[in-house]
């Protein structure tokens, strides 16, 4: 598959990629779209989406390693999509990050209580309490499933077609 080719006839289609599209959560048009860029490029509609979100997921990790953290931090050798993927930019959401330690009133309590000498009258230092973790079940509807034609292109590509 031409990647480059590829990626340009997905920009064509905002629908696939931004989430703020009138008509981004509506699957029948999306599949309608999927089915042009398969048609153009003469590959199934499920290579299509699973090469775009390898893609568009690759884009995003390099963006990522692409911000030096640290003293170490040098320079990153560009992706050789970057420059072309651009227009995903303004739609990619930063996912907040979450501590692994719980709450930082905890994370205070175990710095104070790991102090020499913040015990006083104690033999030894003190034994930090770790946070506590709840969860909470989450109850998912059974998954919908959806099943290609014998051919292997989607019910919805072929209906356009004839």
């Amino acid at each position: 598959m031409d990647e480059e080719r590829f990626i340009i006839e997905v920009e064509k289609h905002t629908i696939l990629y931004d989430i703020t599209h009138q008509y981004y959560k509506d699957n029948v048009r999306k599949d309608k779209a999927w089915c042009l860029v398969g048609g153009v490029i003469g590959v199934e509609v499920d290579v299509c989406k699973a090469k775009w979100k390898s893609l568009r997921d690759a884009f995003v990790k390099t963006r990522k390693k692409s911000i030096p953290s640290g003293s170490a931090g040098g320079s990153q050798k560009a992706w050789k999509y970057s420059d072309i993927m651009s227009f995903v930019l303004p739609y990619i959401q930063q996912r907040s990050s979450k501590s692994s330690l719980g709450d930082p009133s905890q994370l205070e309590e175990i710095e104070r209580a790991s102090t020499p000498g913040a015990a006083s009258g104690s033999s030894g230092p003190p034994t930090p309490t770790p946070p506590t973790y709840t969860h909470t079940p989450t109850n998912y509807s059974s998954p919908t499933t959806y099943s290609p034609t014998t051919s292997g292109t989607h019910n919805l590509c072929r209906e356009e077609a004839l």
